[in-house]
């Protein structure tokens, strides 16, 4: 019996495996038993030997692949804060490799299995079978939840599909090894061995390419949705560089032999510098009104020539460390960042500290990554001019360098002007911005964000949600950019125009402490305009009586010593994001309302600014509070502190907000009472005004004087003067009565209504703002009289939909 059943195994195995088939002799080897089998024979253990072998290469190489992705992983794991390695061009073509090489290996899994599992069945062999299914259903699960992840992505939700995909890998090799060990022919060592070689290979081969690769490059890999890997040496900004690792501030310095007398004596007489034009001086030979232009903009006063953002990063490098503050640097100090200076103790009196955003910080940019902001482009530093005596200092080389760039200036302006400067994503890459837990050691919070906010408006026409649609589409370089004449002969004028350097917006103080009050008026003047103000409406306290509108243009009587409701509308009409943009947390926009007797004596009044400066805690405010882990006001603009938003109160391009003022009518004396309403601006609050005095270098010539009062500018202002008269009112008794009698509301129809149809965009507002604020009967109402008074237009209907 034993032997019959040898004989029978020996049958079946050369039938099913074409191993050992009959007449093979103990000891022959596989080349002698096919010189003595049978054609038949033969073709059979050449195919499968052929499927079998592919089956196990391709085997080895998934799951050395599997391994360098998941050592790779593993180390990014590892890493700072607990950060995903950089993805680095190499490490994403694994990951493809990984995809195709499991999906051949599992289509030849699956064909040796349709053919062998059947017949393997007759074994009879319990351990065997289940082995062979369990690896049958192991690849399936891998090729299933392979495709999913591939598909879906990694998501939070899904989390336990890539768990699945990890655990079957895991189960795989051992229920492979199983099913061998236990089969009728056991795995040879030969094979064993081979295949543990074409894994250590292939480990070993991808590992070394991989950290090769990084060694030679250390700067390639890909910064995407924001993730920056930390071996960047500019982490945890995401700002990289062509040649990958530091390189000279030259590159954006341009290395001009500064002036260091007028850097000493700017610096000793105001603290920064500011007479010597770091990084402009080749530039200026060609570009003068630019560079005019660029000279008194706040881009060039962004690093340590800036007291004030010199005071916060001092803060964060000293609580969060020097390294930290690479963030900042991206946008703020390229100069430093590029060449390793932020990372250690900085020199503010060096050029470097001093340059601000230079021509090249700008100009040098050939790539941005993506949309997440925080400074994230691409610096080109491998891409030399293409001129001849580039180098040249003054003198015939200088002379030859200028004549020949005059003569064909296309390269120039390729190297120096790519395409992507003109879109607002560019203009995104620093004015949009997130904190993260590099730097705040919590978690991601959203910053500054002027580009989405642009860009989910109907300024970039995307938003069908806009209350107003501008005839046409206008993008950051519009407002910030405009055409300006250039009487110092800039070569790139055209028609005698350039595109404005000043990028004028609502930075007041710096050249407030500098003394250019020629500045602050271009700033105050770009202001006008931008958002409106108007007394609209008022309504008796505590009674439900409909409010009367069009404050001002109607007259009306109030009723002494009753408790009247004014509406005060402000709509952003011209901001391109939303209003106030920008630092929030520290930008100060409000609303002051004053009401005024016939004598201009204050009778009420909210929103003033004391004599040390601070505002009135209840004033109508624009802007944003954060608190700290403890729940205290972040308010010196320490942002490693931001963990929580208290309010963010701003309004959309295109929206209306409404402040709502409760005054007491006086019952003597007054006949009259003015109401005077100012919507004021600040580029700093008072709390953070005196952190910057008491941190910077810059102000310590001025210790023991009060911080310096910064403008307060007046972006729009309305006036509204009411009759006070208790007689003209005795026999009707309402709130208020127009000329013809009518209390309350205009009413549509009437000559008076029919005056009012230009100007149904202030019902249109007080209606907008009242939707946002939640009062949609007051809302609809409002939006009724609109479509009365413009009828051709589809707003009142549309909005009261």
């Amino acid at each position: 019996m034993v032997l019959l059943e040898r004989i029978e195994l020996s049958y079946i195995t050369s039938e099913l495996l074409s191993v050992n088939p009959p007449g093979v002799k103990e000891g022959m080897c596989q080349s002698d038993t096919m010189l003595g089998a049978s054609p038949r024979h033969r073709g059979r253990w050449t195919r499968w030997s052929l499927l079998y072998r592919n089956l196990l290469l391709f085997g080895a190489l998934v799951a050395g692949n599997t391994l360098y992705l998941s050592m790779t992983r593993l180390i990014g794991d590892m890493g700072a804060a607990g950060a995903d390695m950089g993805i680095s061009a190499f490490y994403q073509v694994m990951l493809l490799a990984h995809t195709a090489l499991g999906s051949v290996a599992t289509l030849l899994a699956l064909f040796f299995a349709v053919a062998h599992l059947p017949k393997g069945w007759l074994l009879r062999r319990k351990v065997v079978l289940a082995s062979g299914f369990c690896l049958v259903g192991l690849a399936s699960a891998l090729a299933g939840t392979g495709f999913f992840i591939v598909k879906e992505a990694q998501r939070t939700d899904h989390r336990w599909i890539f768990w699945a995909h990890v655990g079957a890998a895991l189960l795989l090799p051992a229920s492979f090894l199983l099913h061998r060990l236990r089969s009728v022919v056991p795995i040879s060592k030969g094979i064993l061995v081979r295949g543990l070689l074409v894994l250590a290979v292939v480990l070993t081969a991808t590992i070394s390419l991989d950290f090769g690769i990084r060694a030679l490059r250390p700067g390639d890999f890909f910064v995407s949705d924001g993730h920056v890997p930390p071996e960047s040496p500019f982490f945890p900004s995401p700002a990289t560089t062509a040649k990958g690792g530091l390189v000279s501030s030259e590159i954006i310095t341009l290395g001009e032999p500064h002036e260091e007398v007028k850097l000493r004596q700017d610096l000793d007489s105001i603290g920064f510098g500011f007479r010597e034009k770091i990084g402009a001086a080749l530039c200026e030979r060609c570009h003068p009104d630019t560079v005019e232009q660029w000279a008194i903009s706040a881009h060039r006063f962004a690093s340590f020539n800036n007291p004030f953002y010199e005071a916060t990063v001092k803060q964060l490098r000293k609580r969060a460390g020097e390294s930290v503050s690479q963030w900042c640097a991206g946008c703020h100090d390229p100069a430093l960042l590029f060449s390793g200076k932020m990372a250690k103790p900085v020199d503010r009196e060096t050029a470097e500290a001093q340059a601000g955003l230079t021509c090249m910080a700008c100009h040098a940019i050939d790539k941005i990554h993506d949309r997440t902001g925080n400074g994230n482009y691409n610096l080109a530093t491998d891409t030399p001019s293409p001129y001849l005596f580039a180098d040249a200092g003054n003198g015939i080389r200088q002379l030859l360098h200028d004549s020949l760039l005059k003569s064909r200036p296309a390269a120039h302006k390729q190297r120096l002007l790519k395409p992507f400067f003109r879109e607002p994503e560019y203009c995104a890459t620093c004015h949009k911005v997130s904190l993260d837990f590099p730097i705040n050691r919590y978690r991601w919070l959203r910053g500054q964000n002027e580009y989405d906010n642009w860009h989910d408006s109907g300024v970039s026409r995307n938003a069908a949600r806009t209350f107003y649609l501008p005839q046409s589409r206008q993008i950051c370089q519009d407002c910030h950019m405009p055409l300006e004449p250039a009487p110092l002969g800039d070569l790139s004028a055209k028609g005698g125009q350039i595109r404005s350097h000043r990028f004028l917006a609502v930075n007041t103080a710096l050249p407030f402490i500098r003394n250019d009050g020629s500045s602050i008026r271009r700033i105050e003047e770009f202001l006008q305009g931008r958002v409106s103000l108007k007394v609209f409406a008022m309504r008796p306290y505590g009674e439900s009586v409909p409010a009367t509108l069009a404050l001002g243009e109607e007259s009306a009587v109030l009723e002494p010593g009753r408790e009247i409701v004014f509406d005060v509308v402000v709509r952003n009409r011209g901001v391109g994001h939303t209003f106030p943009g920008g630092t929030i947390d520290s930008n100060q926009a409000w609303i002051e309302f004053q009401v005024l007797d016939g004598d201009g004596q204050i009778l009420a009044k909210s929103g003033t600014v004391d004599p040390s400066g601070d505002l009135d805690p209840a004033a109508h405010v624009y802007g944003a509070l954060f608190v700290d882990k403890k729940g205290e006001p972040v308010l010196h603009r320490n942002s490693q502190d931001f963990h929580a938003p208290v309010y963010l109160h701003v309004i959309a391009p295109g929206t209306a907000d409404i402040a709502s003022y409760r005054v007491r009518i006086p019952e003597l004396g007054a006949k009259q009472i003015r109401l005077v309403a100012r919507l004021l601006w600040r580029k700093f609050h008072r709390p953070f005004t005196r952190f910057a005095f008491a941190n910077s270098p810059a102000f310590a010539g001025l210790r023991g004087q009060e911080p310096p009062m910064l403008p307060v500018t007046e972006i729009a202002r309305h006036e509204v003067t009411l009759e006070v008269s208790a007689e003209k009112l005795e026999s009707v008794g309402p709130l208020s009565r127009d000329r013809r009698g009518n209390s309350g509301n205009l009413v549509p129809g009437t000559a008076s209504a029919t005056g009012q149809a230009r100007n149904w965009t202030g019902f249109n507002d007080y209606g907008i703002g009242l939707l946002l604020r939640g009062e949609f009967a007051g809302a609809d109402r409002a939006f009724e009289l609109v479509s009365r008074l413009a009828p051709d237009r589809a707003d009142g209907f549309r909005n009261r939909a």
